[in-house]
């Protein structure tokens, strides 16, 4: 396959906010009091919510030429509306697909097999946009809310709120600009670490 940004089968890919497969779910639970009059036992609600999705599609690129001058803004090959630009020209591949996605052992550190990458820096080759997933991800909120009545109108509300209670990373896309020193590295990630809240409202 010819290589190029002009060339549309290279380029025909899923967006770049491509999220192939998602799925959500959310609940809340009375739990029920099986009858007891107790002031603890009853008013107990449980909520939760759960997302697991695929990884955001990436291509590796080239980065685009710095401008030296002003008069290289109306460059054709360099300025901000330039027909021929060499930025984010895409490198060959000589290897398999399955060969490229091959990852090491630490996927932080060898999120894709970058061997398999031949052609020079800068020029536009085979490979493909878009053809790369970042890891996929997921997540699992809970709450917890106890509700007491003091007396006919007024009732107070203590809750407790753990957000990632698993406390999953979800890693991001690795760097895939050629020529980065974090080439084929992870170094950020999505969403944030386990995080727990208690909260206390007085409804009247």
């Amino acid at each position: 396959m010819q290589g190029g940004l002009r060339n549309l089968e290279a380029n025909h890919a899923v967006s770049d906010f491509d999220r192939t497969h998602r799925f959500s779910l959310n609940f809340v639970y009375e739990i029920p009091s099986f009858g007891s009059a107790s002031k603890f036992l009853s008013g107990w609600q449980i909520s939760g919510f759960f997302q697991a999705q695929t990884g955001t599609p990436y291509s590796i690129f080239s980065p685009e030429p710095e401008i030296g001058s002003a008069t290289q803004y109306a460059d054709l090959t360099r300025g901000s509306g330039g027909l021929y630009r060499l930025g984010f020209g895409r490198p060959g591949l000589c290897g398999s697909l399955a060969e490229l996605r091959q990852q090491g052992s630490d996927i932080t550190e060898d999120s894709f097999n970058s061997a398999v990458l031949c052609s020079p820096l800068g020029q536009n080759g085979s490979l493909g946009r878009n053809i790369l997933r970042a890891p996929s991800q997921s997540r699992f909120d809970l709450g917890i809310v106890k509700s007491t009545k003091l007396t006919e109108k007024v009732s107070v509300e203590f809750g407790w709120d753990i957000f990632n209670v698993f406390n999953r990373t979800n890693f991001a896309a690795p760097d895939f600009e050629l020529g980065s020193p974090d080439f084929g590295r992870i170094t950020t990630t999505v969403g944030g670490p386990r995080v727990m809240q208690f909260k206390a409202r007085l409804k009247f």
